[in-house]
């Protein structure tokens, strides 16, 4: 039963090891349950969703000067993790002459109890985007600029909507149409 799998999991917790151990162990109580709590959901996320971004202005990649691309601040799930970045992030010194630059965010180390995610940076491949990342747009370059931005974000719907979608496909099906 999953209750008991979570359990074993969160047993020192709810037992008070952690609350009781030597000083300075377990002196981030509350950050730690928040994390594990949080991988927790982020799987079951991960498995509802997939990876996609949450917002239509979440990290829209837009062409800098020169060689080099903005990515506006944004949420999303990335494997299953909550990641966030709360300012405008720069891709500085893409390749020249490149048809295909995949632009892409992957979350670091460092979880942020405020934000209850982790945080995002952003960088770029000439070849794949690993596991790890999630691919936000392919741009091309030519010699001294970036001449095209092509948007390759998924946008994550609302589970709200998702209920929405699936009471009418109901109501069709219950009525005859699909």
């Amino acid at each position: 039963m999953a209750v008991q799998s979570n359990y074993a999991k969160y047993k020192n917790f709810v037992d008070g090891t952690i609350l009781h151990g030597q000083n300075g162990f377990g002196q981030n109580l509350n950050d730690d349950l928040e994390r594990a709590i949080a991988d927790e959901i982020d799987g079951i996320l991960n498995g509802l969703v997939g990876n996609g971004v949450i917002g239509s202005s979440s990290w829209l990649v837009i062409a800098g000067s020169g060689l080099s691309v903005t990515v506006t601040p944004g949420v999303g799930v990335i494997v299953g993790q909550v990641v966030r970045s709360s300012g405008t992030l720069s891709v500085p010194a893409l390749p020249a002459n490149t048809a295909n630059v995949l632009i892409y965010v992957e979350a670091t180390s460092g979880w942020i109890p405020g934000f209850a995610a982790w945080p995002g940076i952003v960088g770029f491949s000439t070849t794949t985007v690993t596991s790890g990342q999630m691919l936000i747009a392919t741009v091309a370059t030519d010699g001294s600029a970036v001449i095209a931005v092509t948007d390759g974000r998924r946008l994550l719907t609302p589970i709200g909507s998702l209920n929405d979608q699936a009471a009418s496909r109901a109501r069709s099906a219950a009525a005859g149409v699909m």
